[in-house]
């Protein structure tokens, strides 16, 4: 068991006025008329032969393809998502949508590692975290039982599972601490908030840095949210997604309100990711970044 020890989730490293300047920053960034921060991230493609074959070394030094040593559990997951598809294609709605614990955890895998590959480690680290699928669905399949120090305990002490990787797994499974949103912080939203001016250049993956950008994240939602533009263009994202997916239903004012926070975070987020991938993104050591 790795030593236990209470996460920093402070804000208090970053000052006010810092802050203020980064918000504004951002908000006069997405409100240009050529800005992409209203664009909706495309679905994932995934194909079958990533999750299934990786490439190795023979004996005489040459590659040929060989299964991924998967556990058989999770082989048979695997199999039921893609169902007997050659390639599969993953939005952030349908990683959300799985119902069942095990096969969301290998959804949000696949959704933030197509190719089933990290930086550095190849397909080792993927390896490792789903050998460890049993303690994460019952971590995850009970949730209201845990305070976010064991949870982030518990996710420490599995092999391969860096910042990027948690973060995702924190986000699909909706977690979150005093009233602030677990959201996505890998490389490419690392690389962005390192070129944004005033802000504290990180070059550690630890959680005084994700609950940092998680303190920012929820500031920027909620100065973004007051915004009768920006409002207006994040309901039409969330009436024209209801369209496409033919839920014609009414919806209460909190949870049209809870989708639009929930709408705003993602554009936040997505935007940052892209404009940081731009930017030149990170391949951080798997144990940092991913």
């Amino acid at each position: 068991m790795p030593k236990k020890k209470k996460i920093d989730y402070s804000y208090e490293s970053i000052d006010s006025g810092i802050k203020d300047k980064i918000i504004t920053e951002i908000e006069t960034e997405i409100k240009k008329d050529n800005s992409k921060f209203f664009e909706e991230q495309p679905p994932i493609p995934i194909k079958v032969e990533h999750w299934k074959k990786e490439k190795k070394k023979n004996e005489k030094g040459e590659y040929e393809y060989k299964d991924i040593p998967f556990a058989d559990g999770v082989k048979t997951i695997i199999n039921e998502i893609f169902d007997g598809k050659e390639e599969i294609s993953l939005s952030r709605s349908d990683v959300f949508g799985e119902s069942d614990t095990k096969k969301k955890i290998i959804k949000v895998l696949m959704w933030g590692y197509p190719e089933a590959t990290m930086p550095w480690s190849g397909k080792n680290n993927i390896i490792n975290i789903t050998n460890a699928i049993e303690t994460l669905s019952e971590l995850f399949g009970n949730l209201a039982e845990r305070g976010i120090n064991e949870i982030w305990q518990i996710m420490n002490g599995v092999s391969g599972l860096g910042i990027a990787t948690m973060s995702k797994l924190l986000y699909f499974f909706e977690v979150s601490f005093e009233g602030k949103r677990c959201l996505i912080y890998d490389s490419n939203v690392k690389s962005f908030l390192n070129h944004l001016e005033g802000w504290v250049k990180e070059s550690k993956w630890d959680d005084k840095c994700y609950f940092k950008y998680l303190g920012l994240m929820n500031d920027l939602m909620s100065e973004l949210k007051k915004d009768p533009g920006i409002r207006g263009k994040i309901g039409n994202l969330i009436k024209e997604k209801e369209e496409k997916e033919k839920e014609e239903k009414k919806i209460e004012e909190k949870k049209i309100e809870k989708k639009i926070e929930e709408k705003i975070y993602e554009q936040i987020e997505f935007y940052m990711f892209t404009k940081g991938k731009a930017l030149g993104g990170g391949e951080e050591k798997d144990n940092e970044a991913e």
